[in-house]
């Protein structure tokens, strides 16, 4: 790269230093073919000619030695290969060094005439030219020239051994020797030596042929070798015969001699694409290579064609200027450089579809426009609007299914591949889990292969060149490397790299639901499952050993409630907090008179529209009950008094009987030590506050979650 560096800035010094060693008056010219003459367009204030005027015309040319030159159109053209014979570029060439040695002299006289026929005489002495006094076609060849030598030539660093980067960096020089060289004499303000645009003219055909040549043998040889490279020397063979014949002069006119060799090289380099098309099948990398690379070549060299080479073959003139023309020659390296390095060439796939795309309906637009002006006769305004209805109600609708055919090929909407998520999320089993996430992503992409990655993947990438695209563990299913797309047509792009990532961030959404629901649903199994152990269970088993009849139908009446409570709370329904109170009241007036106990029941803020949930109302009936118990069973008690509350979110139960009071150690029992679990489960507190006779049990429970 150095060295490429070094030779660049050398040509491009001796470029500047040769546009610069040329005399300066401080005009702009331009041939003017239907009057006959040389117009001056702007007059430098600060120039040597400063003294005339503009617009006028720029008449004659006389020196101090007396020689005296009549101007002609043909004497400020920018390019000599417009002309249609040899002689006349000749002429052209020896007027041409007749005008340099003019300006060369001294001192020299300017003849010009106004519009309005008032004739004018300036003395002037050539000036110095200065890299500001050169046009903007001169920076713009000098910046083509040195863009594509460079980008070619950093290809070929990355990629020496390659053919393909080997034809590039020659195109490179090709194009580098060609604007280098039209620079010179494109962008001379009058005259220089004949004998040196002549030179420069030859090399300007060379890189021109040049280029073609190494544009035909890349793609004979990139992505696929066509033929063997020992195989390409008939190429420079056939085209140094053609610009022999050219520079020697001996093709029957100029557009034979340079501009139609350009034309079928471009020709040819067309049938190479097709070639290299056909070659590329079953290989998606190499296609979307060539199409990047195809896209930039038509596009960049059939511009150049079409806006110089064409008009002059067919008698006319450019409609633009060649140096402004040499952008394109850049744009076919830019995009030939990011195919042959092969960077992101799944990214580059998709701008060439774009952009494809968009030319497409601009040449379209053109197309119509000029049918309808032609063939119709219709006026420029309205064969535009035609053309542009046309162009939006008619291709650009097809483009948009081109596109979806061509590089979306997604075939689920949005609804179905939601559904088709769920249908994998929610699926019975780990393995079916597994197998209807691969047949959604054979659906989505329709890989040719569909492998277990050898590494974990943490994110979703494309990998290969767009070979591959790597998905991380999903749906019961290892992480998965899905190989060439669409059964090997095509690369993953920025587009199904997208829609993988939705794909991804969806199932992990889903499946976060689905764990939940299924912690939230094992949690529930639980739960009954301690309720039916922990209170069915032990009051069963507790009937089994009493003698009496009245204390077994006691036990099974607190069964049944359980039960009942239990099967309530399976359904998932809320219970009105009036409606426990006037269970708890009722129970505790039945077993309290079955035990020969006085009831004291107080209630407040038990109104009716407060809900509580399952397990507030279970682990409230099942504490009342277990402190109830302790009142009967261990108190001695003649009394016993219950307080329920409601107050500031929170439910108050108090227990409190005129008994012998209760045993330090029973507070280490079972049933309080089940008690004080129950209510801190629910974010409770139990309390045994003091009291001057008997047992006071205080608990309160939260009802955020049940209001």
């Amino acid at each position: 790269m150095l060295a490429a560096l070094l030779v660049c800035v050398t040509a491009s010094a001796l470029t500047l230093w040769m546009a610069l060693d040329q005399p300066r008056l401080g005009l702009v010219l331009r041939p003017d073919t239907e009057r006959d003459s040389v117009r001056i367009e702007r007059v430098d204030p600060r120039g040597p000619a400063r003294d005339l005027t503009a617009p006028a015309d720029l008449v004659a040319l006389a020196g101090a030695d007396g020689r005296r030159l009549t101007l002609r159109p043909d004497d400020v053209v920018e390019e000599s290969d417009y002309f249609d014979s040899y002689d006349r570029i000749a002429a052209f060439q020896v007027r041409q060094s007749a005008l340099n040695d003019i300006l060369h002299q001294p001192e020299l006289t300017l003849e010009a005439r106004a519009p309005d026929g008032t004739a004018a005489t300036v003395t002037v002495s050539p000036a110095p030219r200065l890299p500001v006094h050169l046009p903007p076609p001169f920076w713009v060849q000098l910046f083509v020239g040195a863009g594509a030598f460079l980008i070619s030539a950093w290809v070929w660093a990355l990629r020496r051994e390659d053919w393909g980067a080997r034809m590039l960096v020659a195109a490179g020089l090709a194009i580098m020797l060609s604007s280098f060289s039209a620079a010179i004499y494109s962008t001379r303000e009058l005259a220089m030596d004949g004998d040196l645009h002549r030179v420069l003219s030859a090399l300007n055909h060379l890189g021109s042929l040049g280029f073609g040549c190494a544009m035909i043998a890349l793609f004979l040889l990139y992505p696929r070798q066509l033929v063997r490279p020992a195989l390409l020397w008939p190429l420079p063979v056939i085209v140094a015969t053609w610009l022999a014949a050219d520079i020697s002069r001996l093709a029957p006119d100029p557009a034979t001699g340079s501009q139609l060799p350009t034309l079928i090289e471009m020709l040819l380099i067309v049938i190479c694409i097709g070639l290299q098309w056909r070659a590329t099948r079953g290989d998606p990398r190499g296609r979307a290579a060539l199409r990047w690379l195809g896209l930039a070549v038509i596009i960049g060299a059939g511009a150049f064609v079409a806006t110089i080479i064409t008009p002059v073959l067919i008698g006319g003139l450019p409609p633009l200027s060649q140096g402004y023309a040499f952008l394109f020659f850049l744009l076919i390296h830019a995009g030939v450089a990011l195919g042959v390095s092969r960077y992101r060439l799944f990214e580059l796939d998709e701008w060439a579809f774009r952009i494809l795309y968009y030319t497409g309906a601009l040449l379209l637009l053109l197309a119509l426009d000029a049918a309808l002006i032609f063939a119709l006769h219709l006026e420029p305004g309205p064969s535009f609007g035609l053309a542009l209805l046309a162009v939006a109600f008619g291709y650009l609708p097809l483009r948009d299914g081109l596109w979806r055919w061509a590089v979306a090929r997604r075939k689920l909407g949005e609804d179905e591949l939601f559904r088709s998520i769920v249908d994998v999320a929610f699926a019975a089993t780990e393995q079916e889990r597994a197998a209807r996430w691969r047949g959604l992503l054979t659906r989505l992409f329709d890989p040719l292969e569909m492998l277990p990655a050898p590494e974990p993947v943490a994110t979703v990438d494309v990998r290969q060149e767009g070979l591959e695209l790597a998905l991380p563990a999903m749906a019961d299913a290892p992480a998965l490397i899905l190989r060439c797309p669409w059964g090997g047509r095509g690369l993953f792009g920025p587009s199904h790299l997208a829609l993988a990532r939705q794909l991804t961030t969806l199932m992990a959404r889903i499946e976060q639901g689905r764990d939940a629901y299924d912690r939230g649903a094992s949690e529930e199994r639980r739960r009954i499952a301690a309720d039916l152990h922990d209170d069915v269970g032990a009051r069963l088993l507790t009937s089994l050993h009493r003698d009496g009849l009245d204390d077994t139908r006691e036990t099974l009446r607190d069964v049944l409630t359980d039960i009942r409570a239990i099967a309530s709370g399976l359904t998932g329904d809320r219970k009105p907090l009036a409606a426990v109170a006037a269970d708890l009241r009722h129970e505790t007036g039945q077993r309290l008179d079955g035990a020969g106990l006085d009831m004291e029941w107080r209630a407040s803020g038990i109104e009716d529209g407060v809900l509580l949930d399952y397990p507030v109302y279970r682990n409230l009936i099942a504490s009342h009950r277990e402190m109830l118990s302790n009142a009967i069973r261990h108190a001695r008690a003649s009394r016993v008094s219950v307080e329920l509350s409601r107050a500031n979110g929170m439910l108050s139960l108090v227990v409190e009987d005129d008994g012998i009071g209760l045993d330090p150690d029973a507070r280490r029992g079972n049933g309080l030590a089940n008690l004080s679990r129950r209510i801190a489960g629910l974010g409770g507190e139990i309390a045994f506050p003091s009291c001057d006779s008997g047992t006071r049990i205080m608990l309160s429970l939260p009802l955020e979650q049940s209001a």
